[in-house]
């Protein structure tokens, strides 16, 4: 069974989708790190870090969208995935 994605992110309100889009956001950004500590010889602590800090901002909000728990996703927006919009903004992420 095929899933159609735009049906899905059209049933999506407008705190869920903001929150996908962060979680979106977070995963590119732990795999620039990944991919610039490659050529720079390994993490660096800041980069551990910030990982750690993208991860712990978002890793909730997949089953809160699905378990429709409005309240909690509005609290992990306001919380953690203001600590990675603050990570992702320091360009030196990238």
């Amino acid at each position: 069974m095929a899933v159609n994605k735009a049906h899905i992110l059209n049933n999506l309100n407008p705190i869920e989708r903001s929150a996908l889009t962060s979680v979106s956001e977070s995963l590119i950004a732990i795999r620039v790190i990944i991919r610039r500590a490659q050529g720079n010889g390994g993490l660096s602590v800041k980069d551990i870090q910030n990982i750690e800090s993208l991860a712990d901002a978002c890793h909730n909000i997949p089953s809160v969208i699905a378990n429709n728990e409005s309240e909690q996703l509005k609290f992990l927006l306001e919380s953690g995935t203001r600590e990675a919009k603050m990570i992702l903004a320091q360009g030196a992420v990238f």
